[in-house]
């Protein structure tokens, strides 16, 4: 990936590249030292940014030269010697082996590097594959009902964030077998339990399964204001919907889901995007809400993602 440096720093690269690079980049701070090596080493080649205008004829006078050159006879080219046994080359043997040494060893590093890129990059896009599919069938579930899966007032007594995914399968809108768990993060998991067989459960059994419904994966709690509880509803474009689980003690730091370096995030619009960091807008802390609380929002620009088994 290192090989790649030079296209990042002079933007040559395509949106894709840029992604890539950016992870490895966040991931490396060796990587992000000879990023800014090879940009000071570039400093130079500023004093020849400037295009040289070409003579307006040169053109002409280029295909004369060459219609000129190709209406000539050119000489015999010299034959080659007889003997040619006492030619020696210049390179010896140890030249060739340690040439051959650093060839493969830079090859290593560049297959070591690569490698380590896809584990990276790979979980990233299919988390962010899967999080689309749970946006379709979010925002499908808007245009029937005007709001997203309301756990306070449509799965009671289970009100915490992971019933929005039995929910969902209930209104037909999600297969049984959508995956709850980030590809990060091991094989693909499905929801344990429809409505229906969530319903049959006791109240203990349905504590121990409560983190296993939506998993990996952190859902709106909606907010609370002079008026009462707001299940999440349709706030605008940037507005997050769900993302990557916050982290295990709840405590600072990114989701786990992916080593610490950041989250996917839904948001309303079905757009997936990856945040280094779980603030929004600078102030907002996607896990938690202004008072500091796992819980509803204190108001409807407020964001607060859950984790499966916690309650508005």
């Amino acid at each position: 990936m290192d090989e790649n440096l030079v296209g990042y720093l002079l933007h040559a690269l395509d949106e894709d590249g840029e992604r890539q690079m950016e992870v490895y980049l966040a991931g490396s701070a060796e990587a992000r030292q000879k990023l800014e090596n090879l940009r000071r080493g570039l400093e130079p080649l500023e004093v020849d940014r400037d295009e040289i205008t070409p003579p307006p004829d040169l053109l002409v006078k280029t295909l004369a030269r060459v219609a000129e050159s190709c209406s000539q006879t050119l000489p015999h080219a010299p034959a080659p010697p007889r003997s040619v046994g006492s030619y020696r080359s210049s390179w010896r043997r140890v030249d060739i082996l340690v040439a051959a040494a650093v060839l493969l060893a830079a090859v290593g590093v560049g297959v070591s590097a690569v490698a380590h890129l896809r584990i990276q990059v790979a979980p990233l896009a299919e988390c962010k594959e899967n999080l689309h599919q749970f946006g379709i069938a979010l925002n499908a579930y808007h245009q029937e009902h005007r709001h997203y899966p309301d756990v306070t007032k449509e799965a009671p007594p289970y009100n915490v964030a992971g019933m929005f995914v039995p929910l969902l399968i209930q209104a037909g809108l999600l297969s049984r077998d959508i995956n709850v768990r980030c590809p990060g993060n091991g094989p693909a998991k499905p929801c344990p339990y429809t409505l229906d067989e969530i319903h049959a459960l006791n109240k203990a059994e349905f504590d121990w399964n409560t983190p296993l419904l939506s998993c990996c994966y952190a859902y709106s709690l909606g907010y609370r204001d002079e008026n009462g509880y707001h299940a999440p509803a349709y706030q605008g474009a940037g507005f997050p919907l769900l993302s990557d689980r916050s982290p295990r003690d709840q405590g600072p730091g990114n989701s786990p889901n992916h080593g610490g370096t950041g989250q996917n995030v839904l948001f309303q619009d079905g757009s997936v995007r990856f945040l280094k960091d779980r603030s929004l807008n600078f102030d907002d802390d996607i896990f938690r809400n202004k008072a500091g609380k796992i819980e509803a929002g204190s108001d409807a620009n407020d964001t607060v993602l859950g984790p499966s088994s916690y309650s508005p």
